[in-house]
């Protein structure tokens, strides 16, 4: 229960001056239509505004108790009526004896402060009614930055749950097709077969080493990419060859990890998997006003007719995208009789 003019200089310093403004006003209207003394007018002022800007800043405390019993109306009410009457009789009381004392030989100060008491009880009122006021909004807008921040972060970690759902639907994919590749292989060309399980181990340790972080630079993803195609090529031999098309500016640009592991997939299931003659996946890279931009495109065989569902890779990619750069749009497809077109910007 801090108070927020504790934590917050710059609330503090407007609160010290209003009490200033106040006092000053105070001040000139006693002068110059109550007292002709301006010694006087000085200490009445300042007697009287100190004392309730101690009271009205310790106000806070009793305010947020009320608040954090969650109190009905009627009830609120009623400690209202009791904290203003006690915060008015301590005020009050308090000045007007400090100054009933000092002006001790001064009768006509001393009738002044008895006839005023009532105008004084007014202004008390006001003064209770508005620092209560400030207190509600400033406690209002407290809970709402605490909601605010409490939902960003409950997004955050939703945000983080989606991508590691995401990402954990794409390895496992990755990793039953490299594993139905490597027993096709055990028996027939066991060689082959260790070559895959070594390039396998290399893929798993570059995941597993990965740290919490989302973006992986470009240059590790291709890397990554080179070894399941060389995982490939050694079941598919000449039937799969790969082009990279890279420019060197674009290599240090920071991508989600793993999100191109699932076009390449698709490359080859629905291009190589279902085609007689070689298929070539080419990747071109470009780096063009603050974005990169990466193109995977593979020639089929038009005799295969219209592709089958991506699966999982292409929506994953699209949802991987939208949670992590807040755009939908950041992948397209473009697909003609005899090629088939992936185009990824990434914004840096």
């Amino acid at each position: 229960m801090d108070h927020p003019f504790l934590k917050n200089r710059h609330l503090l310093t407007i609160y010290i001056t209003i009490w200033m403004l106040i006092t000053g006003i105070h001040f000139v209207f006693l002068y110059f239509s109550q007292i002709d003394s301006w010694v006087w007018a000085v200490l009445d002022s300042l007697v009287f505004n100190l004392i309730f800007f101690v009271l009205g800043f310790s106000l806070w405390y009793p305010l947020e108790f009320y608040k954090n019993r969650e109190l009905k109306t009627i009830n609120l009410i009623i400690n209202h009526l009791t904290l203003l009457v006690f915060t008015g009789f301590v005020w009050l009381g308090t000045s007007y004896n400090i100054l009933y004392y000092l002006a001790v030989g001064n009768s006509g100060y001393q009738k002044f402060l008895y006839d005023s008491l009532l105008f004084r009880s007014v202004s008390g009122v006001f003064y209770y009614s508005n620092i209560v006021l400030i207190y509600y909004i400033l406690s209002y807008y407290r809970n709402l930055q605490e909601k605010i921040s409490t939902e960003a972060k409950l997004k955050e970690l939703l945000k983080e749950s989606e991508l590691n759902f995401l990402k954990a639907q794409i390895n496992p994919h990755f990793l039953f097709n490299s594993l139905n590749s490597v027993s096709a292989l055990t028996l027939s060309e066991p060689a082959k077969a260790q070559e895959m399980i070594i390039k396998l181990s290399d893929f798993l340790r570059y995941v597993i080493s990965q740290t919490e972080d989302k973006l992986e630079p470009l240059s590790k993803e291709l890397e990554n990419i080179q070894r399941y195609l060389e995982i490939e090529k050694i079941r598919f031999g000449e039937k799969l060859n790969f082009i990279f098309n890279l420019d060197e500016n674009a290599l240090n640009g920071l991508i989600p990890m793993l999100i191109l592991q699932p076009l390449y997939e698709n490359a080859i299931k629905h291009g190589v998997y279902e085609s007689i003659e070689p298929i070539t996946i080419k990747t071109d890279v470009q780096f063009e006003n603050n974005f990169l931009k990466i193109s995977i495109v593979n020639n089929y065989e038009a005799s295969i007719g219209q592709f089958k569902g991506a699966g999982i890779g292409i929506k994953n990619i699209k949802e991987r995208l939208k949670l992590t750069y807040h755009n939908p749009d950041l992948l397209t497809i473009k697909k003609t009789n005899t090629h088939f077109e992936v185009l990824l910007i990434i914004p840096q």
